[in-house]
């Protein structure tokens, strides 16, 4: 279904049904059409996912090229901030951090969901509060996140994610401890990340090579930009297995651990970021919904 989905389309759909809805909020996949859809005046607007920033920035492109302007596009940050780089594009916003996803496991979110499922007693033990818990979560995640920033910088190629939904993803245990949640090194990160590419792209980069380069690469910077929210749900299911929970085969997949999250972001924190605000901006001054609060 996935490679249907096309900004030509997407527009098409949107000025199809221009008649019934007065805007569109367009944006990148499914987590944050769940969430969104609980913010949004239904009965005056209408979501549509375009699957991926690209998509969301040339739909948004094509529908302005037709002269319509009641479409507002949300796509993640992602490195923009590290790199220095912006979308002057008035009817797209980006979230307040590298992604919706982080957004969401920086909220009470993700304690009220992590509450269900952990035994408070190991809980206790290695962090006793969940800014621990999550300043942990990020220390382990920013090494993915310096090969992922790297690889963008260095155009080498490499694949973390699936190519289709229900492909298999990266062997977070490879590189992460299910008994302590801690990092192994780069080196096997590297070859867990050349190993999951292979068959997928074209590497001509060696593994010493990329080591070489990451060791000089990396740098202090905020985590909240660096980290990829969909790493984190991963960690967090890795968590659940022995860590902080007994659940070992029957630990809760990361799909579950993102819905869950989506499901029990409120409105009270969403109200709180940048991004809620940057809506009622566009809102503002187009004098068009989209939120109903």
């Amino acid at each position: 279904m996935k490679e249907f989905i096309n900004p030509d389309r997407i527009a098409n759909a949107i000025m199809l049904k221009s008649n019934s809805f007065k805007t569109f909020l367009v944006v990148e996949g499914e987590t944050d059409f769940l969430v969104f859809n609980k913010f949004i005046d239904k009965q005056l607007c209408r979501i549509e996912v375009a699957i991926g920033c690209d998509n969301v920035i040339e739909t948004l492109g094509k529908l302005k090229e037709r002269g319509f302007d009641c479409a507002l596009g949300v796509i993640d940050s992602d490195f923009r901030l590290l790199d220095k780089e912006d979308i002057e594009e008035e009817n797209i916003i980006q979230t307040d951090y590298h992604d919706l996803e982080i957004m969401l496991i920086k909220s009470e979110a993700l304690n009220n969901v992590m509450n269900h499922y952990i035994q408070a007693d190991k809980f206790d033990q290695h962090y006793g509060n969940y800014d621990s818990f999550r300043n942990h979560l990020f220390q382990v995640c920013k090494h993915i996140g310096y090969l992922k920033w790297l690889n963008k910088q260095k155009k080498y190629g490499l694949i973390f994610k699936p190519q289709t939904p229900d492909g298999n993803h990266l062997d977070y245990n490879k590189f992460i401890s299910v008994s302590d949640l801690t990092f192994s090194d780069y080196g096997t990160l590297i070859q867990t990340v050349l190993n999951f590419s292979n068959g997928k792209a074209q590497i001509t980069v060696k593994k010493v090579e990329i080591e070489d380069e990451l060791k000089k690469f990396i740098t202090d910077c905020d985590l909240s930009h660096l980290c990829n929210g969909h790493d984190i749900v991963h960690i967090i299911a890795l968590s659940l297995k022995r860590h902080l929970s007994n659940m070992n085969s029957r630990a809760v997949s990361h799909y579950q651990i993102s819905k869950e999250l989506g499901l029990a972001y409120e409105a009270r924190f969403f109200e709180q970021t940048g991004l809620y605000h940057g809506i009622k901006e566009w809102e503002k001054s187009k004098q068009k919904p989209i939120l109903s609060f």
